[in-house]
């Protein structure tokens, strides 16, 4: 892909940027000259990203992150802003499914659905309220954070009632927080990724014992998105080329909702 920008002199912290679409987003934005705060669970993913980064002449840290606990994710905020004093972008990318394989809902294990929520929304909450606080600190104005959610918090998935409920709870923060803030110079909006061919997709192939392939037909393209295709709706909505786009959902599914 050919499109270029220049985050010159802006900081992004991206939550989940040691694998999938968050790793893509890393690489994508400090080749776009950001300087880069990877945040992730998984501490040998996340400094693999940030040797391709320094590597590659950009600037790249790690700090570790729990998102279910809160003492952690306002951690992780403030080590973006000792290590490069500031923050400018937020990309929460992290987010889990939970058991979706067989679930029948009345059925269903009350930890699994407490587990996706703690993770999917109140740690994004969390998430959001450290990134918002500092970037009212620093004033002005040109801040941009972008949440993660997926088609399933547009549409219901049989079987999948955790996960999908949890989507649709982080786009109706990406509503309300996008429009208090939408006048404070600081823009909130929501991508809902169509199927994906991340590790997070892979990996649920190889727990249900299929064979992976990216070939599908829930998408008219017929293929899986690649992570790439999501970091650039991210990163896009970083730029100044978005800056109407506020308090909404970018939907990049392929085509998938079209034909629902």
């Amino acid at each position: 892909m050919n499109v270029k920008y220049d985050f010159s002199e802006k900081v992004a912290l991206v939550v989940g940027g040691g694998s999938g679409m968050g790793r893509e987003t890393s690489l994508l934005l400090a080749s776009s000259h950001a300087r880069v705060m990877v945040a992730d669970f998984n501490k040998e993913a996340a400094e693999e990203v940030i040797r391709i980064i320094n590597n590659n002449g950009g600037k790249a840290s790690y700090v570790y992150c729990d998102i279910r606990n809160k003492e952690s994710v306002f951690n992780c905020v403030q080590a973006t802003v000792d290590t490069f004093g500031r923050i400018d972008y937020g990309a929460n990318v992290v987010g889990i499914a939970g058991k979706t394989a067989g679930v029948i809902f009345h059925e269903a294990d009350d930890k699994d659905f407490e587990n996706v929520m703690d993770t999917n929304v109140t740690g994004h909450r969390w998430l959001m309220q450290a990134e918002i606080s500092q970037m009212k600190k620093q004033g002005g104005e040109g801040y941009s954070i972008v949440e993660v959610a997926s088609v399933q918090g547009l549409i219901g998935q049989i079987g999948a009632h955790q996960y999908s409920t949890s989507k649709h709870a982080i786009l109706g923060m990406v509503k309300s927080v996008g429009a208090e803030y939408a006048s404070q110079g600081i823009r909130v909006n929501g991508i809902a990724p169509g199927t994906t061919a991340t590790g997070f997709v892979k990996n649920a192939f190889k727990e249900n014992g299929w064979e992976f392939t990216n070939k599908t037909d829930r998408l008219p393209r017929g293929t899986m998105l690649e992570p790439e295709e999501l970091a650039q709706a991210i990163v896009w909505l970083f730029s100044d080329g978005s800056s109407g786009v506020c308090a909404s959902t970018v939907t990049v599914d392929g085509g998938m909702m079209a034909v629902k």
